[in-house]
């Protein structure tokens, strides 16, 4: 999979050093990745969930919120915010899902 704006995920990883490792490790998994629905997607991070046309990932144990669109067709992984716990439940990222 390719990680469409892959310069944001060093940007969250620098602001947010707790997660930087789980950021990184996931980066690489997903790069490793060649997924064709959300079943694949669970089957390499079992927490992760479809929200709407969205995909949610917890890093950090349940720290973090990584919300992504997945484009299985095309294999990209846009990334379109990380969040804390307390930031995603807000829930204000739902309206760029629909």
């Amino acid at each position: 999979m390719l990680i469409v704006t892959e310069a944001r995920l060093n940007e969250y990883a620098k602001k947010h050093a707790a997660a930087a490792s789980s950021l990184l490790m996931w980066g690489a998994l997903i790069k490793a990745a060649s997924w064709r629905r959300i079943a694949d997607a669970k089957r390499t991070f079992p927490h992760a969930d479809q929200v709407r046309r969205c995909v949610v990932f917890n890093v950090k144990g349940n720290d973090f919120r990584l919300i992504t669109r997945i484009e299985y067709g095309l294999q990209t992984v846009t990334l379109k915010y990380f969040l804390t716990h307390a930031d995603y439940d807000r829930a204000k990222w739902k309206k760029d899902c629909s």
